[in-house]
């Protein structure tokens, strides 16, 4: 007897890695899977993030996301053309709290291909760098960045292997939930629905509004730059990242990005406090910001001589009110599953997202970490107007 069971038709708003990955599971799980972009593939956050993967976190859920999303992304080089690009990585202690701290985490045996070096093994791997305040780094040789725009494409081929479809300059404008089904009206059309994803990014809240599902999301601006140093051309290089979590300053990075190239800024985890309108941000980084990322470099590479400084560009972390991660369904239809609130490190943990999020598409509920329920939309920190 053949199986009558309707297919699920499962309709994801976003083109972004959050919608992407979430499209491919789903659809990998047996779903109809239709994606809606207002734009293209990688049009906002994810195609403007600096890109850069490691598995160097202080955070247990941040680090089994981290974990099993390397995982894939082995997986997505066996199965596609994209790549992570393995300069390797590097977090630096500069005081013996930190060093103390990323000496007893790498020995709790959860980290993997990441080892501990000393100050002179960091000077020998970037030349030019100021060791004098380093106890040491935490160091993975197989970490280093991801290009959004690629890992966007290689989601949507894999999803479309498994029937996933996809539609470009496509905006949503309203939703009628009152039916058995959801029907989204969007510009090019009307499209039903058994389960909505809101992946909207940076859209979220404005989405989730039109759904009658708010969520709250906290748009930061980010600026990115760039420096030359043309005597490393033939170096290599890998990542170097000068924060550490919990110092609640900004620190200046740098990642490769070619030959005598790396893009460069300052980073923390802590929010600005200022929020970002996602269609009225300023795109170009400013003289000021290029001013304090080129005294920064200064006072830790100070024997890059030869080094010169240019404007990148400018991308938005969506971020959600409480900081965690948001994934799930929402408590007032439970036909739409948010998926948002990813930061700056959507690229990095996209896999692992995808298939919480799409266990909760296609079964209603998500066995695969002991923590899915902390992330669910309607946490009360995260409540509009909580």
């Amino acid at each position: 007897m053949s199986d009558t069971t309707p297919q699920l038709r499962v309709v994801v708003i976003g083109g972004g890695v959050a919608g992407l990955s979430t499209a491919y599971y789903a659809a990998r799980g047996g779903a109809s899977v239709h994606v809606i972009e207002k734009d293209s593939i990688a049009a906002a956050s994810s195609g403007l993030s600096a890109g850069i993967f490691n598995r160097q976190t202080f955070n247990p859920v941040d680090l089994a996301l981290r974990v099993e999303s390397g995982r894939e992304f082995a997986e997505f080089e066996r199965e596609t053309s994209f790549a992570v690009t393995r300069t390797g990585y590097m977090r630096l202690a500069r005081t013996a709290a930190q060093w103390e701290r990323a000496v007893s985490t790498i020995q709790s045996g959860d980290y993997p291909d990441t080892t501990l070096i000393d100050a002179a093994q960091v000077a020998e791997l970037v030349p030019g760098m100021r060791i004098d305040d380093v106890f040491g780094a935490m160091y993975g040789p197989e970490d280093g960045f991801i290009d959004g725009p690629e890992l966007c494409a290689a989601f949507l081929e894999l999803g479309k292997r498994h029937g996933v479809t996809f539609a470009g300059n496509t905006a949503v404008l309203g939703a009628d939930t009152s039916g058995a089904r959801i029907t989204l009206k969007t510009s090019s059309g009307s499209v039903d629905a058994d389960v909505v994803v809101n992946a909207a990014g940076a859209w979220l809240s404005k989405v989730g509004d039109l759904l009658g599902a708010p969520v709250g999301i906290n748009n930061q601006r980010h600026e990115v730059a760039v420096v030359h140093v043309p005597e490393l051309a033939d170096v290599k290089v890998p990542a170097v990242q000068t924060y550490f979590p919990g110092s609640g300053e900004d620190a200046v990075y740098i990642r490769p990005e070619g030959p005598g190239r790396f893009l460069t800024g300052l980073h923390s985890y802590e929010s600005s406090g200022e929020q970002a309108d996602p269609e009225a941000y300023a795109r170009k980084v400013s003289e000021q910001y290029i001013e304090e990322v080129a005294e920064a470099l200064i006072d830790r590479f100070p024997e890059w001589e030869d080094a010169s400084m240019e404007a990148g560009w400018a991308g938005i972390y969506p971020h959600s009110l409480d900081g965690a991660f948001i994934v799930g369904p929402h408590e007032q239809d439970r036909r739409i599953v948010t998926v948002g609130g990813l930061g700056g490190v959507g690229l990095t943990v996209s896999p692992a997202i995808g298939q919480i999020a799409a266990d909760w598409v296609l079964h209603g509920e998500s066995t695969r970490f002991d923590f899915v329920d902390d992330l669910l939309p309607d946490a009360p920190s995260r409540k509009v107007n909580a």
